[in-house]
């Protein structure tokens, strides 16, 4: 499965959409002049999704009545990257997504499972998610348990359970 297939299975989601991360770096190809900018102390562009064809998408879909919501379990120190990334969540909170920070040490015995990335659409189909030097690569079938949708959601409710969400963004 490629990421475009991945974008094209959101986008029929009826419900909702999950996505849980526990990297503390990714490999993004369209991120990679950003995060030296970033690492180089200049400022980042606005992102939303007035810019952005991905969180336009999303806000799409959070105003047709879908969900979505993410936690991103992390370790500390925050690599880089991940100062990075929890800045770049602001859009995704813009878009109308509910985003949570889990830290692992906060709670080490609960989420000490939680080790493996994955999306969870409509609460019945996991996409395991894999990483190479090129980036990710969605992974779904048998051999991947992404039939076990049972496990997934159990996974997402324990880091849902564990992750406050990040505050809103905007007037007021």
């Amino acid at each position: 499965m490629q990421m475009d297939e991945l974008q094209r299975m959101l986008g029929k989601v009826e419900r909702s959409v999950f996505r849980l991360e526990t990297l503390s770096s990714y490999t993004a190809p369209g991120e990679a002049d950003m995060l030296r900018a970033f690492n180089d102390g200049q400022p980042m562009p606005p992102r939303g999704p007035d810019t952005d064809p991905w969180l336009r998408m999303v806000a799409d879909s959070v105003q047709a009545g879908r969900r979505w919501s993410r936690v991103h379990v992390l370790d500390r120190p925050l690599s880089d990257y991940l100062r990075f990334e929890l800045l770049g969540y602001q859009g995704n909170v813009a878009a109308g997504e509910d985003v949570r920070i889990a830290d692992r040490a906060d709670v080490p015995k609960t989420l000490s499972a939680l080790t493996g990335d994955f999306w969870l659409l409509d609460d019945a189909l996991a996409v395991v998610m894999e990483y190479d030097g090129d980036g990710p690569t969605p992974v779904h079938g048998a051999d991947s348990g992404c039939k076990r949708p049972c496990r997934s959601t159990r996974s997402r409710d324990t880091a849902l359970g564990r992750a406050p969400g990040l505050p809103p963004i905007g007037p007021g």
